[in-house]
């Protein structure tokens, strides 16, 4: 994120290569480890290698089908390497439709999403996502 940061293309993709080698060493030896699976395929991301991305994303949610922060990171990846936005959304659309808070809180401020976040599809998904939690936040005060 770093060297995405300050443009440093070269120090971003050697950084991505190290990433996808420790990866695939933690993969070799646990096989059921969803964050090595969830970090490398961001990594291919930034390699460049979207289709290998996709299948190590896929085995990472076999594994953590429920994990959010997986297919949050793994849609920040796309979104900042410029990939293809319906595969974007795909993952967006899924997060935010079921985050209860963290991740659509955070998103305001989150350096990610900066790309899309003029668009009308993503401004329409966030605010939809908000007046969800909004009224569980409403909800659960009436509760209390």
């Amino acid at each position: 994120m770093v060297y995405r940061a300050v443009g440093d293309r070269p120090q971003l993709e050697r950084a991505a290569s190290q990433l996808v080698r420790y990866a695939s060493e933690v993969i070799a030896t646990d096989s059921g480890n969803a964050a090595a699976f969830g970090r490398g395929a961001g990594a291919l991301v930034v390699l460049g290698d979207i289709d290998r991305a996709r299948e190590w994303i896929d085995r990472a949610l076999l594994i953590d089908p429920d994990n959010l922060d997986i297919r949050y990171n793994f849609a920040c990846s796309l979104i900042n390497e410029a990939a293809d936005p319906e595969l974007i959304y795909e993952y967006l659309d899924y997060v935010f439709a079921r985050s209860v808070g963290s991740i659509v809180r955070r998103a305001d401020l989150d350096p990610d999403l900066d790309p899309i976040r003029d668009e009308p599809r993503f401004q329409k998904l966030y605010a939809a996502a908000k007046a969800r939690l909004a009224a569980l936040d409403a909800k659960s005060a009436v509760a209390s």
